[in-house]
């Protein structure tokens, strides 16, 4: 199964998630629609790889691509990164206040987003395996 982590104010929906599912037709694609809350998100999908019951593999873009690091440390599984928010909590800083999907749903992005996003980073890369990302960055 491949799981697609759509980025920051993206969905499941986005055009990076349609052309994934549509080029693996004959695979499992499972791209969801995220909680707003990082925590959260990293819960959910964390629990979608849990019961998942075979093989899973990451594809993850932007924040999706910091989501896709924490979790290929966490469960020592093979993720492709495009231009991953590597310090997602420094970059998103800015973005505090209402912000608004691409499937239109309005959201408000809050400090207390931003500092769990930088407890995450404290963490996870001491327990990444290299060998297991792929990077691209365009």
């Amino acid at each position: 199964m491949i799981i697609y982590i759509h980025g920051f104010g993206s969905s499941g929906g986005g055009t990076k998630a349609v052309e994934t599912i549509e080029f693996f037709k004959n695979d499992i694609v499972l791209a969801p629609t995220l909680p707003i809350e990082p925590v959260q998100a990293i819960d959910f999908l964390s629990n979608e790889i849990e019961k998942a019951g075979e093989k899973v593999f990451l594809i993850g873009s932007s924040l999706g691509g910091f989501y896709s690091i924490i979790l290929s440390a966490k469960y020592n599984i093979s993720a492709a990164l495009i231009n991953p928010a590597v310090n997602a909590f420094s970059g998103l800083r800015g973005y505090i206040g209402m912000q608004t999907r691409d499937n239109g749903e309005v959201f408000e992005w809050k400090e207390e987003h931003v500092n769990q996003l930088e407890e995450m980073n404290k963490k996870c890369f001491t327990q990444l395996n290299g060998v297991n990302i792929m990077l691209l960055l365009a």
